[in-house]
């Protein structure tokens, strides 16, 4: 079977993490040279990156986004607001258990989630 060369990460968040995942699309973090791309369609995505402050209506909509994908793609949690401030979804089941990697870092940097992207993607491979 072929290899497939091209990635696709999908974003859903919202705050103040903001600027460090837009980083991914930046000249500096050169997420293509690797071949990840990012797509506004979770039919092709292969991660989902869950970043920010999510409130009980964005979570309620990223459940029903997950649930009716059709598939199982893992999630990358970014930040600390998704961690221990206003993520109520920490108890949702449903979303909890898509969670396979965490960065905890407030702030965190591109390169933490890129490498994170990677890694997550790479495992996938195996």
């Amino acid at each position: 079977m072929k290899k497939k060369t091209r990635r696709y990460y999908y974003l859903y968040g919202s705050g103040c993490c903001f600027p460090s995942v837009i980083a991914l699309s930046s000249p500096e973090i050169d997420t293509e040279y690797f071949g990840l791309f990012k797509t506004d369609s979770l039919e092709i995505a292969d991660v989902i990156i869950l970043y920010g402050c999510i409130n009980r209506e964005a979570e309620a909509e990223f459940e029903e986004l997950i649930l009716n994908c059709g598939r199982d793609i893992p999630i990358i949690k970014a930040g600390k607001c998704i961690l221990r401030g206003c993520a109520e979804y920490e108890a949702n089941d449903k979303i909890r258990r898509k969670i396979a990697y965490s960065i905890e870092s407030c702030p965190f940097q591109p390169e933490e989630l890129m490498n994170a992207v990677k890694k997550l993607l790479k495992t996938k491979e195996a």
